[in-house]
């Protein structure tokens, strides 16, 4: 009775390799079937020129509004500041992806962007380290989101 019992356990762990394994033959089938996709020049421009516009939004959300507000004495600002610098290098970090990995994207213009991104992430960390003395909150958190953009942008630009 065991015998039977262990030969059913194993024919019904053969049986669920055996769907596992034809369900990641049907995923690879149409990941095949997704790289066969030609995309033409125009479309590969507007997706260069979309990654582009994300990298200027994140550019100005960081530099121009976020990073200076962030050490106003005002709480508020101060909030509205740290959303800023984070979602604008979010938005840096996606539009460089977007242009280097997009598939048939352009891989030079996607280098550049992320290292305009690495560039803006070790100024956070700068501006991080300047204010450490002054308000170690704002300073830590410029520093950890320096670092991880910096870590992702060099990363990317293997």
């Amino acid at each position: 009775m065991n015998d039977e019992h262990e030969a059913e356990r194993r024919k019904h762990k053969l049986d669920l390799l055996r769907r596992v394994l034809d369900t990641l033959a049907l995923w690879r089938q149409s990941q095949s079937e997704f790289r066969q996709i030609v995309v033409g020049p125009r479309e590969r421009l507007m997706r260069v020129l979309i990654g582009i516009t994300f990298v200027a939004i994140g550019l100005v959300a960081v530099l121009p509004l976020g990073l200076p507000k962030i050490f106003s004495p005002n709480g508020d600002e101060v909030g509205v500041a740290m959303f800023l610098v984070f979602g604008g290098e979010v938005a840096v970090l996606s539009g460089a992806g977007l242009t280097k990995y997009y598939f048939a994207s352009n891989d030079a213009i996607g280098k550049i962007l992320f290292g305009l991104c690495f560039v803006v992430s070790v100024a956070l960390m700068i501006a991080g380290l300047v204010s450490v003395f002054s308000d170690i909150g704002v300073s830590i958190y410029l520093l950890v989101v320096g670092f991880v953009g910096a870590l992702l942008s060099a990363l990317a630009l293997k």
